[in-house]
């Protein structure tokens, strides 16, 4: 049986938009939905987890062609509920 994707597998999809979204050269035109679309042409509600985890390296492998660097590439992650992103801790 296949699992459906992950809430952590949606919510890394939605960091990443939205940091693909702040930075590609497109972005005055394009907000994370447009990516969405760009990326997934459809909707991402019913995938397993191995086609979500394929979309999400489709994405990365785009951003790192076209110079996007992501937030979890500079000390970042992101949090679990609200999207927004948190400093590490270098602690514990």
């Amino acid at each position: 049986m296949n699992r459906k994707r992950t809430p952590k597998q949606l919510r890394k999809m939605w960091a990443m938009l939205a940091d693909i979204a702040k930075t590609h050269p497109w972005a005055e035109w394009l907000d994370k939905d447009d990516w969405k679309i760009f990326f997934a042409d459809s909707s991402t509600s019913n995938l397993t987890v191995e086609e979500m985890s394929e979309l999400l390296t489709r994405m990365r492998t785009w951003a790192n062609r076209n110079g996007v660097k992501f937030s979890d590439e500079q000390g970042l992650t992101w949090g679990k509920t609200d999207g927004r992103a948190k400093q590490k801790s270098g602690i514990g």
